[in-house]
């Protein structure tokens, strides 16, 4: 029998460039000075019709770039593939053009794949209903929010009739409602006797689906065979992996990285052209380029408008002071009787007005009673119990609650949490040892310095807090974008923001969010 998809000594590298100017300099020099790495190297398999493959690794191991070679998206850098059919990826807004509207991006979609007129009339309702977002349908998908175009994403790909079906994460799409939908409908797929190629962070999942499993692991093809044979190859290795420490978890990956940069290192040629012609316009084109560059550094520099806002400030001359000796009246106490949140991020608690006695500490965004005010110090209730702290790590402002849901934020999340992010806010309110045994690759497991206990999974960008219940009530994502614009509507929407501008407490009708941006975090807590 004829395979579906066959890869022959397939490898795919790419060159990394620390400046973008870089790539201009390697044009014109002998020597290079970017990197290649190999995201793939020397893989090879069979996958017969009707199969279901699932693919699994740790972050890093080439999972998406295979995505994009079974898909077509991009070529291999050496070695052959060979596809007996149509092959669609079904992924978060895959293929979609921002500047077309939703029946556009369905019509050029289904034409690329070779669909006619008169089908894609017919398939074009059925779509529209899969992906239920309503009159946006006629909107330009750049107006879409990240789930409308993970709805509709999903949708095109799922009517489109392909042979060979990617699935790359594909189930963190939309609410619960249609998380089902997806899974009804990869599950027709299988009855059908598709082609499909699984990928996924969920072990429970790639059990369930698949008829084989194949392990990448730092670009390599490690196993390749039945689903639970590599499975339980892959849970002893990750249980392994689990028990290192940090720093030999990081040694071990970095390792593994360098391994993926000196595969390509050793197949690069060490020939120099012979030809001093070449040599000598190498240099003139270099010189040429810095030049070039300097240039326009200078008409930069010296631009009206750049000029404009450079601001130079003096040092004002020396003035007496208004606040000299004061009157010894009596202190005023001031009835504020409001509630309040702490707007620094770490204050101390004191049981006493003179703030000798400490208590324990508040965080950002955690909400007080407050009570009175004497001065600068401020009396505030908590549990029915009075604690005293300074008033300026203390603001009283209304709340502002924001309409926006979870999916508008995902434009600005890490991908590996936008794509599964379903697959991760799914184990909120999940009691501590659920999560430790069923989330793989914990960095860290400890408790913060406000008592709260934690896991961290710093691979997947994620930190899960825990009640006094070990019931898992906040999340905590890192590496986000913080120059996105839907940042600064956050920002401008805030209720409380620090004296340094980079922390903000917002609240939406299902959150409460504590935006960082000097680590470049958000957290999320259920309300």
């Amino acid at each position: 029998m004829k395979p579906k998809v066959k890869f022959t000594n397939v490898s795919k590298s790419y060159v990394f460039y620390k400046k973008q100017i870089h790539k201009l300099v390697d044009l014109v020099r002998v020597n290079k000075t970017s990197k290649d790495f190999y995201a793939l190297h020397d893989i090879s398999f069979e996958v017969a019709p009707g199969e279901s493959i699932g693919v699994i690794g740790i972050n890093g191991s080439g999972k998406s770039t295979l995505s994009n070679l079974l898909s077509e998206v991009v070529e291999p850098t050496s070695g052959s593939i060979e596809l007996d059919g149509e092959s669609s990826l079904i992924a978060i807004s895959a293929g979609l053009n921002n500047n077309l509207n939703g029946y556009e991006n369905i019509e050029l979609k289904c034409m690329m794949l070779g669909i006619g007129k008169k089908e894609i009339k017919e398939i074009t309702p059925k779509i529209i209903d899969f992906a239920e977002i309503g009159d946006f349908i006629t909107q330009p998908v750049k107006n879409y929010s990240s789930g409308m175009k993970s709805r509709l994403g999903f949708a095109i790909s799922a009517y489109t009739n392909p042979d060979i079906i990617i699935i790359d994460e594909a189930l963190s799409v939309g609410d619960s409602t249609f998380y089902k939908k997806c899974l009804n409908k990869i599950n027709e797929f299988k009855e059908e006797g598709k082609t499909i190629f699984f990928i996924s962070h969920s072990i429970g999942q790639v059990r369930s689906f698949s008829d084989r499993v194949m392990w990448l692991h730092f670009g390599e093809l490690v196993d390749f065979g039945d689903s639970t044979a590599v499975l339980e190859k892959y849970k002893e290795f990750i249980s392994w992996f689990n028990e290192l420490d940090e720093k030999e978890k990081k040694e071990y990956r970095k390792e593994k990285l360098q391994e993926q940069f000196h595969r390509i290192k050793k197949s690069r040629s060490n020939s120099v052209p012979s030809s001093r012609r070449k040599k000598v316009l190498s240099k003139i084109l270099s010189a040429f380029l810095v030049g070039f560059l300097l240039t326009l550094g200078t008409i930069q520099l010296f631009d009206p408008k750049i000029l404009s806002h450079i601001h130079l400030s003096f040092p004002s001359k020396d003035k007496k002071s208004d606040n000299l000796d004061k009157s010894s009246e009596a202190p005023v106490t001031e009835q504020i009787d409001k509630d309040g949140y702490i707007a620094a991020a770490n204050v101390a608690l004191f049981s006493d007005e003179k703030l000798e006695n400490e208590e324990f500490p508040l965080g950002f965004g955690d909400e007080i009673y407050v009570e009175s005010k004497t001065e600068d110090i401020i009396n505030i209730r908590i549990d029915n119990k009075d604690y005293f702290m300074e008033s300026k790590d203390v603001a009283t402002t209304k709340k502002k609650v924001n309409t926006e849901k979870l999916t508008d934020f995902l434009v600005f999340l890490p991908e590996i949490f936008s794509e599964s992010y379903s697959y991760y806010m799914a184990f909120m309110d999940s009691e501590y040892n659920d999560i430790k045994n069923k989330l793989l690759e914990l960095t860290d497991e400890n408790t913060d310095q406000f008592g709260h206990k934690y896991l961290e999974y710093s691979y997947d960008k994620v930190t899960y807090y825990f009640d006094n219940d070990n019931i898992s009530n906040a999340i905590k994502i890192n590496g986000i974008n913080s120059d996105s614009n839907e940042i600064e509507y956050l920002i401008d929407n805030a209720t409380v923001a620090n004296a340094d501008s980079q922390l903000y407490l917002i609240y939406t009708e299902e959150y409460k969010i504590i935006l960082n941006l000097e680590d470049e975090s958000m957290k999320l807590e259920k309300l």
